[in-house]
C-alpha cells in the first residue's frame, strides 16, 4: 500500500485475475477487479461521493415502498390486500434492480437515474396537479418522489469521474 496520511485509509485495487474476496478484509474499499493492481488511497471526499448516491437511493426506495402499505384496508380480503401490496412494490423492485446495476456501472446507472427522475417529474406533476389543483403541493410531491433520483444519478456520474481521475493520477 502507498503511504496515506492518517485520515486516509489504504485501498487495494485488485488485479483482473485476483479473486474479489481475496484480502477484502484488509482493504478500506473494494473498487473493481477490472482495474490495475497498483494500490491507491481513497480520500474522504471521494468516499462520501461514492456512498452518498447509494444511501440516498436506498432511502428513496424505502420511502416509495411505504406507499404500498396503504393496500392493507379492512374492506378487502387478505389475498386482495397481499396482491395489491406486491403490485405496489413493483416500482421499488425495479428501482432496486437499477440501484444494483448502478452500483457496478456508475456512469450508465447515473445517466439512467437522471433520465428516470427527469422524465418522471412532469408526469408526477401533471397527475398531482389534476387531482389537487395546487402548484405548490404538486412541486412538493416532485421534490419528494422524483428529484432524489435525479440527485442520485448526478452523484453516481460525479463519483465515476472522480474515481477515474484518481485512477489516472
Amino acid at each position: 500500500h502507498e503511504k496515506c496520511n492518517e485520515h486516509q485509509k489504504p485501498v487495494k485495487i485488485y488485479h483482473q485475475y485476483t479473486h474479489p474476496k481475496a484480502d477484502l478484509s484488509r482493504s478500506a474499499f473494494y473498487i473493481s477487479p477490472k482495474l490495475t493492481s497498483k494500490p491507491t488511497c481513497m480520500k474522504n471526499p471521494i468516499r462520501i461521493i461514492h456512498w452518498a448516491p447509494r444511501i440516498i437511493c436506498m432511502l428513496a426506495i424505502l420511502f416509495i415502498s411505504l406507499f404500498a402499505i396503504d393496500e392493507f384496508t379492512p374492506e378487502h380480503t387478505l389475498w386482495q390486500q397481499l396482491s395489491g401490496f406486491f403490485i405496489h412494490l413493483v416500482p421499488s423492485v425495479i428501482l432496486l434492480l437499477l440501484l444494483i446495476f448502478a452500483w457496478k456501472n456508475e456512469l450508465a446507472g447515473g445517466i439512467i437515474f437522471t433520465l428516470f427522475g427527469s422524465i418522471l417529474s412532469p408526469i408526477i406533476y401533471q397527475h398531482n396537479f389534476t387531482m389537487n389543483h395546487s402548484i405548490w403541493i404538486s412541486l412538493g410531491i416532485i421534490l419528494c418522489i422524483s428529484i432524489p433520483f435525479v440527485i442520485v444519478g448526478i452523484l453516481f456520474i460525479v463519483s465515476f469521474f472522480l474515481k477515474r481521475e484518481l485512477h489516472d493520477k
